[in-house]
């Protein structure tokens, strides 16, 4: 019955009833001063509806601030630590003919700096100029070919090379100007340090003689970095040599490095290249978007400044590409944070449903009474109203502030605050208001609905629960069907803006599966209903039996399923996706430590890895390679890419989850079809006595390269100088770099490059072409026998030009070490020509090089284990055999992917003539602290490191993903306490509502504990049924639509594929609190119940 303070709110003034203004109720107050009054009366009824309206608003505001405070700060703080050379803006002009006179082209440059800087002047930043000169001519080849070369100026080109002889010039008072120039370069041209080279500047116009003559001395020689994006600037790309380039139809060699600050303004300039990296350490989002903004122009700026002095201008502008993939990223997390938002939403809504249900039970007889003295319909409607509109004001002011402090709580978990979420940064905005104001007033509004409907359908029982069964729950289900199917289709994320299928496609399984528990609990309960018919006890049956006739009794069920569903949704959401980031890192890295080689001596680095780290280096290759007609990125922007490994027993893969039901070892056996060979060096200084002859005594130079490979699999070319074929022991000492950089120990030799060049006095006949055998034993000083083959054999190529022909080689045991002797058939007239090479390689020749490759490419060539590749690695051709197919490899998150054996592949481009270093970085495996590792490679000046547990926690706890785990957790929590709160309310109201009978069953001559236990046994049945329910409807979820969840930092399907991971004690604990909570909600209701019965409730005539 209502109180008495309740009742005498809406007493009447004339005590009849009377239609007049006094007469009406509510006439003679306004109808918020009746709400207030009323809210006096049930105060504590009043205060729980209310702090439900506030946990639900709370929990939407706190998901508002997700979105857009958080938001800002990942994008600042992932913008913060992106590295700087990344978004590089490098504008790289071609000069028209008739601008590149030495003054013209000094202001070209300062134009472009000046534009370039005022496009990126948002932030501070660092410029790097690379100037390359006119078209010079070198002497004429032996036939009086035409070659040519350029000058290369650059303020930075030490830091992207590695010095391997000599020293790098500077700009004395030298009478000649000083040059370094490429190892491949100066093998080319048969020049060292202290060479000399004549050059004279090539015609600009036809008809026009060389001018300008000049002589440049030769101080150094260096390697450039593999795979160092900033010798894109050369007009070589760092190869050393080119057919045709620098546009014209001559070979060319170079560049030929000079001191900084001798080209630009002294002489003719044809190409130079601006590079800006900005200090990203300061950005702000207005900083951001104004370098946004302004890089947009960047072209159109540099054409109009330019004009026609430019004949062309290559701008590289990845800033506005590297932010939409990080908006990309946000995108994603956004999706995630609104499908938290969206179920706790739902369950706020179905919580205070529930209370909503039990406060119009409460007002049952205050509605009667309120009606029986001439209330209408519509002055009901609007108390209702103003009721609700009054706790929503109260309700979010205070949401706001106890949304700030939930932020706060949520920044000061340090694995947030890592990330970058900024306590400070609370502050009411008008996003956070909006959402906490109408979450207020659309949680308010289940009161209104709730509180008509009741009134509309008083005298009959809610037979269907909270959800309507008119087929809605049907419309339901077939909307999350279309939406699974939706998400199963697309798989990718792409864009700044939210995802609708990601944000809607769990929510609607969710929501689907709970409603048709609603379905599926009544038969349980009917089956509970006819095994209580046969039992002969009191309680068991009378609770049964209740559970399957009162259909009001599962009402709160809903509440319950869907809270357990997400909770285990939300629970197995974040370990699988933490798992699929470690995957992740596992395929982008592919070891604990990888590491781009540095400015170390390649020989050398190997050696001095292991030291720095106290691990086991590998050298690793990993480049782009066509694949026959598979040239170039497919549409995803990815090239194929070659990865190249040792793979013998006990070496291979160290991280990365291997193909469902095999491992990496038994998915790569068979790759490794060769073993290393050669003779073993010594490891002090490399000395070698060569001796040859002609058959025809034609004299002939050969110039010695030792291709070496040290026991990491780190390769080098060593080059001696020229020795003359006389038949007489020429002994010669091997530099290993600028700073005599000492051999290491077991050291091999697996290839013998011998340049060839016509001697003195040699005069073949041009007119035919005269051929010899050149035979040539070299011997190693010092040097033993390996362990493998001492097998040799001559490489081959398809060039029909080749000098050196049939070449062939044998090892064998000398008093000094070991001896090599090659001969081949040589074209002495060919030499005429141009310069030739016999190389002959260690080990058995390798036909074709056996692969695995990726799911994705074989899906694209249609390719099956025992099919045929060809592939191309830099310049040379192999053939491929596929020996089985892979998901994906370590280290490469492209599609199209191969793996081969380093040993083999290396054996088998050796065997073309290819002595290319394959050394494109370094895996070190075993190491005690990968972190302490990359610390001291990096101290050691080793290189760049890269650890696979840096990668997992950037992509599991970086700026742009912290979001998804505030929201997650977020969810889990909210689903918890308004799964239990909302029980508690249903309690209250179903419990309170059978007071009659249970006033009745006591008079009966029950005892008061078995009708309390009869309760609490119904209630118990519903609540474990419902939990068990929601488990199983959330395991089923996770099955079907976590893996598609689950995408990579672009958006894109994750490499390799979703496992999901079920992090059972999290689901134990999580269950059990669900299940007993709301289970012991019951007890202390039931036990007042009971204790509260009396003869006064057989008199209310069935009244709740």
């Amino acid at each position: 019955m209502p109180s008495a303070s309740s009742t005498a709110a809406w007493s009447m003034p004339d005590g009849h009833g009377a239609p007049g203004d006094g007469g009406r109720p509510g006439g003679g107050a306004r109808p918020t001063r009746l709400v207030l009054r009323r809210a006096r009366a049930q105060a504590g009824l009043v205060a729980m509806v209310t702090a439900l309206v506030v946990a639900g608003a709370t929990v939407l505001g706190l998901c508002s601030l997700l979105l857009t405070t958080v938001r800002d700060q990942a994008l600042v703080a992932a913008v913060r630590g992106t590295d700087p050379a990344s978004v590089q803006v490098v504008a790289a002009v071609t000069l028209a003919d008739d601008a590149t006179a030495a003054d013209a082209a000094a202001r070209a440059l300062a134009e472009v700096s000046d534009t370039t800087q005022t496009a990126l002047a948002a932030f501070p930043t660092t410029t790097s100029v690379w100037a390359t000169s006119t078209r010079l001519l070198l002497d004429p080849a032996p036939d009086g070919g035409l070659r040519q070369t350029y000058l290369l100026d650059g303020d930075d080109v030490a830091a992207h090379a590695t010095l391997t002889a000599g020293r790098w010039p500077t700009s004395g008072a030298a009478a000649v100007t000083e040059v370094a120039l490429p190892d491949s370069a100066a093998r080319l041209l048969g020049v060292a340090s202290g060479s000399t080279i004549s050059l004279t500047g090539a015609p600009q116009h036809a008809g026009e003689p060389p001018a300008d003559p000049r002589t440049v001395l030769v101080v150094g020689t260096f390697t450039p970095r593999r795979g160092d994006q900033a010798w894109t600037r050369d007009p070589l790309d760092a190869a050393g040599y080119a057919t045709y380039a620098l546009g014209a139809a001559l070979p060319a060699y170079g560049p030929l490095v000079v001191a900084p600050g001798t080209l630009v303004g002294h002489q003719p300039v044809a190409r130079f290249s601006v590079v800006l990296t900005p200090v990203l350490s300061g950005a702000t989002t207005s900083r951001i978007a104004t370098a946004e903004r302004d890089l947009g122009g960047l072209r159109r700026a540099l054409d109009e400044r330019l004009g026609e002095r430019a004949s062309g201008v290559a701008l590289a502008n990845p800033y506005p590409e590297t932010l939409q993939q990080v908006r990309a990223q946000l995108g994603v997390t956004a999706s995630v944070v609104l499908v938290a938002a969206l179920l706790a939403g739902a369950l706020a809504g179905t919580a205070l449903g529930l209370a909503a249900r039990l406060l119009a039970d409460r007002r049952a007889a205050e509605h009667t009474l309120l009606v029986a003295r001439g209330a209408a319909s519509r002055q009901l409607a609007a108390h209702a109203a103003a009721e609700a509109l009054v706790l929503a004001l109260v309700a979010a002011a205070l949401s706001i502030p106890l949304s700030l402090a939930a932020f706060r709580a949520l920044a000061r978990i340090p694995r947030l605050a890592r990330a970058g979420m900024d306590a400070a940064a609370a502050a009411p905005t008008a996003v956070l208001v909006a959402t906490v104001g109408g979450a207020a007033l659309g949680l308010s509004g289940v009161l209104v609905v709730v509180s008509l409907r009741s009134r509309g359908t008083r005298g009959r029982a809610w037979r269907h629960g909270l959800v309507a069964r008119s087929g809605v729950d049907l419309v339901l289900v077939a909307l999350a069907v279309l939406g699974y199917l939706q998400l199963r289709a697309h798989r990718v994320a792409l864009g700044a803006a939210v995802d609708p299928v990601l944000v809607a496609a769990p929510v609607l399984c969710l929501a689907a599966g709970a409603v048709l528990a609603l379905r599926v609990l009544p038969w349980v309960a009917r089956l509970a209903e006819v095994h209580a018919a046969r039992s002969s006890r009191l309680v068991l049956p009378l609770a049964a039996w209740e559970l399957a006739r009162r259909r009001h009794s599962t009402a709160g069920a809903f509440l319950l399923v869907l809270a357990t569903a997400t909770t285990t949704f939300g629970l197995t959401f974040v370990a699988t996706w933490e798992r699929s980031q470690a995957d992740q890192a596992d395929a982008q890295v592919g070891a604990q430590l990888q590491v781009d080689p540095g400015a170390v001596a390649p020989i050398a680095e190997g050696r001095a890895l292991g030291a720095a780290t106290g691990g086991s280096p590998m050298a690793v290759t990993q480049r782009s390679i066509s694949l026959g007609s598979l040239i170039g990125a497919d549409t995803s922007g990815h090239a194929t890419q070659l990865l190249a490994t040792d793979l013998r027993a006990g070496h291979g893969f160290e991280v990365g989850r291997p193909p469902a039901g095999t491992t990496w070892a038994a998915a790569t056996a068979g790759l490794a079809t060769v073993d290393p060979a050669g003779p073993l060096l010594p490891a002090g200084p490399l000395r070698l006595v060569l001796t040859g002859d002609t058959a025809d005594g034609t004299p002939v130079v050969a110039t010695p390269s030792l291709v070496v490979e040290d026991p990491w699999g780190g390769q080098a070319v060593l080059d001696g100088g020229p020795v003359p074929l006389d038949g007489a022991p020429h002994e010669l000492r091997i530099a290993t770099g600028p700073d005599a950089v000492p051999l290491p120990d077991r050291l091999r030799l697996v290839a013998l490059d011998l340049g060839l060049a016509l001697g003195d006095g040699a005069a073949p006949s041009p007119d035919a072409n005269q051929t010899s055998v050149v035979t040539v034993r070299t011997v190693l000083l010092g040097a033993t026998a390996g362990s493998g083959s001492s097998d040799w054999f001559g490489s081959t190529s398809t060039d029909p030009w080749q000098i050196a022909r049939g070449a062939q080689a044998t090892e064998a045991g000398d008093p000094a070490g070991v001896g090599v002797t090659a001969s081949a058939t040589v074209s002495l007239t060919g030499l005429l020509y141009e310069s030739g090479r016999l190389v002959v390689v260690a080990g058995s020749p390798v036909a074709d090089v056996p692969v695995v490759v990726t799911a994705g490419l074989a899906d694209e060539l249609g390719a099956q284990p025992g099919g045929r590749l060809s592939l191309t690695v830099g310049q040379s051709q192999l053939d491929g055999r596929i020996t089985g197919v892979v998901p994906y490899l370590p280290s490469i998150v492209a599609p199209r992917g191969v793996l081969a054996d380093r040993t083999t592949l290396d054996r088998a481009l050796l065997g073309a003539g290819d002595l290319s270093p394959l050394t494109d970085r370094w895996w070190v495996s075993g190491l005690a602290d990968p972190r302490a590792a990359a610390a001291a490679v990096t101290a050691g000046g080793l290189g760049a490191p890269q650890t696979r547990d840096a990668v997992a926690a950037q992509l599991r706890d970086g700026p742009l993903r912290m979001a998804i785990l505030a929201a997650t957790w977020l969810l889990v929590a909210a689903a918890a306490l308004l799964a239990l709160w909302g029980t508690a309310a249903h309690v209250v109201a179903s419990i309170g509502a059978r007071a009659v009978e249970v006033a009745r069953l006591l008079g009966l001559g029950m005892s008061r504990a078995a009708v309390g236990a009869a309760l609490l046994v119904q209630h118990g049945g519903v609540c474990l049924l419902a939990v068990g329910t929601g488990a199983l409807l959330g395991g089923v979820v996770v099955r079907l639509v976590v893996p598609l969840l689950v995408v990579s930092s672009t958006g894109a399907p994750p490499v390799p594929d979703v496992l999901v991971v079920w992090p059972w004690p999290a689901l134990a604990v999580a269950v059990t609190l669900l299940a007993l909570g709301s289970v012991a909600l019951a007890a202390p209701v039931a036990s007042a119940a009971v204790r509260r019965a009396s003869a006064t409730h057989l008199r209310m005539e069935g009244q709740p």
